[in-house]
């Protein structure tokens, strides 16, 4: 069996895609103690925790799930606080160097701020400002972007263009309806149980809590 067969696995949700592009939440309440040290798994190579914050879980799931890309796949990273920080313009492949460049940029980044979840989910469903300038997407190729979200939330949304959940969900379901990204909504600490679940289930996505 091949590395296609066996997928990637994020806080124990697994994906067999080839794009993906995880949506992280940097804000302020990730800096605390987690409730629980959520294991690590899914890869030959899993990187264990730094320490017991919820931010020191999050980096190693991410960079072990990182490693368990097949050679081939694309992905991207966005960071969120009260702005959004995105790895690279494009989704980009797996290779050695984009792996290190990836790490050292999940490494750089310091909880702090608040919560715009929806501007960073808008950024993954939203390529027209990561294609070369002049290009414009169309339905087309859509194919050749993500097809993958994974998000993971430890709070309500308070930044952003949007903040109600209702309308969160309605908008990432406008969206999809051309897009057909699954989402895979993971939910630590005191998130939003209603929303990340809705989340989920509008785009054909899992839904995980963990404390």
């Amino acid at each position: 069996n091949g590395p296609e067969e066996t997928g990637i696995t994020f806080y124990g949700v697994r994906s067999l895609s080839n794009r993906i592009i995880f949506i992280l939440d940097i804000s302020m309440s990730m800096k605390y103690r987690a409730g629980t040290r959520f294991p690590v798994s899914g890869g030959a190579n899993v990187i264990q925790p730094e320490g017991n914050r919820k931010i020191d879980i999050a980096r190693a799931q991410l960079k072990t799930a990182l490693l368990a890309l097949p050679e081939g796949a694309e992905f991207n990273i966005i960071f969120y606080r009260q702005g959004i920080e995105v790895l690279h313009p494009k989704m980009i492949r797996r290779t050695d160097r984009n792996l290190k460049r990836a790490f050292e940029f999940i490494d750089r980044r310091r909880p702090a701020g608040g919560t715009n979840l929806f501007d960073a989910l808008h950024r993954a469903f939203n390529p027209v400002e990561v294609l070369d300038s002049g290009t414009r997407i169309t339905d087309r190729n859509y194919a050749a972007l993500a097809d993958t979200v994974y998000l993971l939330s430890d709070g309500e949304p308070n930044y952003g263009r949007l903040q109600s959940s209702t309308c969160m969900v309605q908008e990432v379901g406008r969206l999809n309806r051309s897009r057909k990204i699954v989402v895979h909504a993971i939910g630590i600490g005191e998130h939003n149980v209603s929303f990340m679940r809705g989340l989920a289930e509008a785009t054909g996505g899992e839904y995980a809590a963990h404390e």
